[in-house]
C-alpha cells in the first residue's frame, strides 16, 4: 500500500512540476519619463512646465495635462509608478524584468546637429530616477536587464561613439544597472563589462538552459546609422559566436529596442539598415532551435510579426499548395506596448512565462486613460492575451504566421486586433482606428501594406 501511494504521489508532483514556469518575465519599453511634466500644463508644450530648462517640442494644440498622463504626451512619474505597480499586482514575483529602451522623453537627448543645447547630465539623472526611484523601488528582488534606445543617449539616434560619447555613457549605465539595482548586485561578470562598455550589449545567463542578449540596434537603424564599421562588425561576430557555440539545450532570449523588418509609416519601411537585416537573419535562421523568443519595442504599438526563408505573393500565402509555397516561417518577433500614451495609444504592459523551451502565457495590459482617472483607485485595465484572443498558445513562428493568415481573412478580425493591441476596447474601437490613420500607419483602404510589415516583405507587389 506504502508502495502505491508513494507511485502516486511520485506521478502527481511530476505532473505539477511539468506545467510549471521556468521563468516568469515582464518586460517594459518606451516609458519616456517626463521629468518636467506639469498636470494642467499646455500639450502643445509637450505638457512640460513653464519653467522647464529642457528644448521646446511643438506638440499639438488640444487639452490641458491629466495627472496621469495625456494622449500626445509622454509619461509622468505618476504614470509610470502606475503601471509598475499594476505589473506588480499580476506578479509580485517575476524573475526577470526587461526594460527595452527609451527610457527617457522625446527632446532631451538632442539632435547631433544642436550646438546650442546640452542636455546630458539631465538625461543622465533622469535614466537614474527611472532606474532607482522607481523600477529598482517596485521590483528589487528582480534581475532588470535593459536594452538602449534612440532617446536614451546624449544625441538622438546616434549611438555611442568611440572616443567622443561612449567612454562617459557605457561604464555609467554599466554601473548604474549592475552596480546599483538591488535584484543585479551579484550578476554582473567581466564578459558582461567588456561588451557593454564596448557596444552596450551583453549576454546573461539566467541558469544553465535560458540566456538573455541585450543587442544594440542603434548602430544599424536607417535614421541615423553608425559610421563605426569595426564596432557594429564586432557586435554581430560576438551574437553569432555567442549563439553557433552553444548546444541546443541552451535557449536564448534576444531583445532590443529599434527591432528589425518592415514598419509603416507612410509606406512601408525597415527600420535597419539592409545589411544588418540580412546578417541578423541569416544568424537567427541557422540557430532558430536555439531561440525561445526574440522582442522589441520603438513603435509603441504592440504588435506580432514572422520573418520567412524566402519571399513570396500574398496569393501563395493565403492558399497553399504543397508543391508551390515553399516559404518557411523561421522566428517570430514581439513587438511590445508603450507606457507614453504620445503616440494616442493607452499605456502597457506584458507579462509572459518561459516554460520548456518557449515563450507563453503573453499578455498585454492596458491602463484606460480615455478614462482620465483623477487618482490611483480610478484606473480601470484591460488584457489582451495572445493565447485566447490569437490563438498563440505558443510564441513559434508557425503559430505566429497562422493568426497572421486569419487577421487577412477576417477584416473585423482585424481591426479589433489593431484597436485591442493599443489598449482599446468596446466603444473606443473606432477612436482607436484614427490613431493610425493620423499616423499613417495604416490606409484602411488597402491593408496590404499592414500585411506586408507583419509578414517582412517590404514590396508591396509581393501581393499581387
Amino acid at each position: 500500500m506504502k508502495i502505491c501511494l508513494s507511485f502516486v504521489l511520485s506521478i502527481l508532483l511530476a505532473t505539477t512540476l511539468a506545467g510549471t514556469y521556468k521563468v516568469k518575465v515582464g518586460i517594459i519599453n518606451d516609458l519616456h519619463y517626463e521629468p518636467f511634466y506639469q498636470t494642467g500644463s499646455d500639450i502643445q508644450r509637450y505638457c512640460r512646465s513653464d519653467n522647464s530648462p529642457l528644448k521646446w517640442i511643438t506638440g499639438y494644440t488640444q487639452d490641458n495635462a491629466s495627472p496621469f498622463g495625456e494622449y500626445r504626451c509622454d509619461a509622468p512619474k505618476r504614470l509610470i509608478n502606475l503601471m509598475l505597480d499594476k505589473l506588480d499586482e499580476i506578479d509580485p514575483d517575476i524573475d526577470v524584468l526587461l526594460v527595452s529602451g527609451d527610457f527617457i522623453a522625446h527632446g532631451i537627448a538632442v539632435e547631433i546637429t544642436d550646438k546650442v543645447h546640452d542636455q546630458y547630465q539631465i538625461l543622465k539623472d533622469s535614466i537614474s530616477e527611472v532606474f532607482l526611484e522607481m523600477i529598482n523601488k517596485k521590483f528589487p528582488n528582480a534581475i532588470v536587464l535593459p536594452a538602449i534606445g534612440n532617446n536614451d543617449i546624449k544625441y538622438h539616434y546616434v549611438s555611442p561613439q568611440r572616443g567622443v560619447t561612449a567612454p562617459d555613457y557605457y561604464p555609467f549605465m554599466y554601473d548604474l544597472i549592475f552596480e546599483k539595482m538591488d535584484g543585479n548586485k551579484n550578476i554582473g561578470t567581466q564578459d558582461m563589462r567588456d561588451t557593454f562598455t564596448k557596444f552596450g550589449g551583453f549576454r546573461y545567463d539566467y541558469s544553465d538552459d535560458i540566456s538573455f542578449i541585450s543587442f544594440n540596434s542603434l548602430y544599424y537603424n536607417n535614421k541615423v546609422p553608425s559610421k563605426d564599421t569595426q564596432i557594429k562588425k564586432a557586435q554581430f561576430d560576438w551574437l553569432a559566436n555567442t549563439i553557433d557555440q552553444e548546444q541546443s539545450e541552451r535557449k536564448f532570449v534576444i531583445f532590443f529596442h529599434v527591432y528589425p523588418g518592415v514598419y509603416i509609416i507612410k509606406s512601408p519601411k525597415s527600420f535597419w539598415e539592409q545589411e544588418a537585416q540580412l546578417e541578423f537573419n541569416r544568424i537567427i535562421q541557422r540557430n532558430s532551435h536555439k531561440i525561445i523568443l526574440v522582442t522589441g519595442a520603438h513603435s509603441h504599438y504592440a504588435d506580432v510579426k514572422v520573418f520567412f526563408d524566402k519571399e513570396f505573393t500574398i496569393q501563395d500565402f493565403m492558399n497553399p499548395k504543397e508543391t508551390e509555397f515553399r516559404a518557411n516561417p523561421v522566428w517570430a518577433l514581439l513587438v511590445t506596448p508603450s507606457i507614453s500614451p504620445v503616440f494616442t495609444n493607452n499605456p502597457g504592459v506584458t507579462h509572459l512565462n518561459l516554460n520548456d523551451g518557449f515563450a507563453d502565457n503573453i499578455t498585454w495590459t492596458f491602463l484606460e486613460l480615455n478614462r482620465y482617472p483623477s487618482d490611483e483607485s480610478e484606473a480601470q485595465y484591460n488584457t489582451f492575451s495572445l493565447e485566447q484572443q490569437c490563438g498563440i498558445f505558443k510564441f513559434t513562428p508557425e503559430q505566429v504566421a497562422n493568426f497572421i493568415k486569419s487577421l487577412i481573412k477576417d477584416k473585423y478580425a482585424l481591426y479589433k486586433y489593431l484597436a485591442h493591441k493599443i489598449g482599446f476596447q468596446g466603444e473606443n474601437i473606432v477612436n482607436a482606428l484614427l490613431g493610425y490613420k493620423e499616423l499613417g500607419t495604416i490606409t484602411f483602404k488597402d491593408e496590404s501594406e499592414y500585411f506586408c510589415s507583419l509578414l517582412n516583405n517590404k514590396r508591396i507587389d509581393y501581393y499581387i
